[in-house]
């Protein structure tokens, strides 16, 4: 009487298994290898287009205001860039002008940040917004209260979206940069970008988060390259 037995592996049909299991696994590692980069690379793509977006409809919203009110969304005494004669909000510290002239709204004023996004954005929402003198009181510059712009309201400084301080940030979280052509010539300019044909331009410093101002250094060059520009 013979009895069943199950076939027993050879010692090197074991360790031909063995070689095939770690093959594979050495496919997905590099398969892995490849994948993420790309994973990574398309997220940054779909951020930046959702960026390009929302400068598209801050622009937007700008112009409606302007429609609405003959008047951009500024506040009141707000003073024209030293150069150009337009209004740039939020311009990065430390920006100058080619000529040594800091970009500032306000020629006596020591900073050289000029006037923050916050203003435009608290009168497009149709709220008073922050600071000991809000530049929407009373709705003063919005008396109608429409809404202009659908903003994300931000729990913390530095999240995408309207933050506690106000100031409208893109999903890097770094503050949109606004132009509005406050001396009527239909050119937008600031100490970055050479005039633009447009009443409202609006940009970011796009995934790095970073500027480049340093003479020579063109406004597509080096960290500039990333930029999210609403006007491109």
């Amino acid at each position: 009487m013979k009895l069943n037995s199950t076939p027993t592996l050879s010692r090197r049909e074991r360790a031909f298994t063995l070689i095939e299991i770690l093959t594979v696994v050495a496919i997905i590692a590099i398969l892995a290898g490849i994948m993420v980069p790309t994973i990574s690379r398309a997220r940054v793509r779909a951020k930046v287009a959702m960026a390009r977006l929302e400068c598209s409809n801050l622009a937007s919203a700008i112009k409606s205001y302007h429609a609405e009110y003959s008047r951009f969304p500024t506040a009141y005494g707000q003073m024209a860039n030293t150069v150009g004669g337009d209004i740039t909000f939020n311009c990065p510290l430390g920006m100058k002008h080619p000529t040594g002239d800091p970009m500032d709204a306000n020629p006596n004023s020591k900073s050289e940040i000029g006037p923050l996004n916050s203003d435009l954005v608290a009168i497009l929402l149709s709220v008073e917004g922050v600071g000991t003198n809000p530049p929407n009181k009373g709705n003063s510059r919005n008396p109608k209260k429409r809404v202009f712009f659908d903003g994300k309201m931000a729990n913390d400084i530095g999240k995408p979206g309207v933050g506690p301080d106000g100031i409208l940030r893109d999903v890097f979280g770094s503050p949109y940069i606004v132009t509005v052509d406050f001396d009527g010539d239909n050119d937008c300019e600031d100490r970055l970008y050479p005039p633009v044909r447009s009443q409202v331009i609006v940009w970011s410093l796009g995934p790095d988060m970073q500027m480049n101002t340093t003479p020579g250094v063109s406004a597509d060059q080096k960290e500039n390259a990333d930029n999210v520009l609403s006007w491109k």
